[in-house]
């Protein structure tokens, strides 16, 4: 996936990775494909959080939520 994100979106570019909290091996697959882009020009990463523990939110709602924002150029 990362080669094929490199062979189609030159220059500046942002992504959102956003996803929520299933296991930690599935939110290694999130990290593996933001590492694949640090060493390249501009990798900044603008934003992390992680909430693994059930939340409530409108009408008691759970919720968990794994987020990931970074800009590179390519």
């Amino acid at each position: 996936m990362s080669k094929v994100v490199t062979g189609n979106f030159k220059g500046l570019n942002y992504f959102i990775c956003v996803s929520p909290f299933i296991n930690d091996p599935k939110t290694e697959r999130i990290d593996s494909f933001i590492n694949y882009f640090k060493k390249m020009q501009n990798f900044n990463v603008i934003a992390k959080k992680d909430n693994r523990n059930k939340y409530e939110w409108i009408s008691d709602k759970e919720w968990t939520r794994v987020v990931r924002i970074f800009k590179v150029t390519l």
